[in-house]
């Protein structure tokens, strides 16, 4: 199985591929999309194509990685707009804060097309004897 993987961090066990920066727990949620190499912004250009010598615009725009120019999308409508890694991250903030959440793992697959974040929900539960189970957002 591959795993994809271009940048990733994690607190706790080592991931089953062995990739990724291992932090400590207690990293807030911008110290994880640091460590976790995706603290980059994506930007809407537009494509164009080239017709008989001439640049012809298409109507559509290609999805950027300012970082480095990569083209994570190479076609989006004008009217879609990303989510900055940012403001995912940001997401996490007050729980974190708040001591009801830690970072788990963070990063991104697939040459930086998806970003993700995720954290460990401090309270966790019995289901039948012994059997813990443990929450993630």
């Amino acid at each position: 199985m591959a795993h994809n993987v271009e940048t990733m961090a994690y607190a706790g066990e080592v991931p089953w591929h062995g990739l990724g920066e291992k932090v400590s727990a207690d990293l807030a949620p911008m110290q994880m999309m640091q460590k976790a190499g995706v603290d980059w912004k994506v930007t809407k250009v537009p494509t164009v194509a080239i017709y008989d010598g001439e640049m012809i615009e298409t109507g559509t725009q290609a999805l950027i990685r300012e970082s480095d120019n990569t083209i994570l999308a190479p076609s989006v409508g004008e009217n879609w707009e990303p989510i900055q890694n940012d403001e995912a991250f940001n997401f996490f903030n007050e729980f974190c804060l708040a001591g009801d959440m830690e970072m788990h793992t963070a990063g991104s697959l697939k040459d930086g097309k998806m970003v993700w974040a995720l954290a460990k929900v401090k309270e966790s539960f019995e289901l039948f004897k012994g059997d813990e189970v443990e929450s993630y957002l």
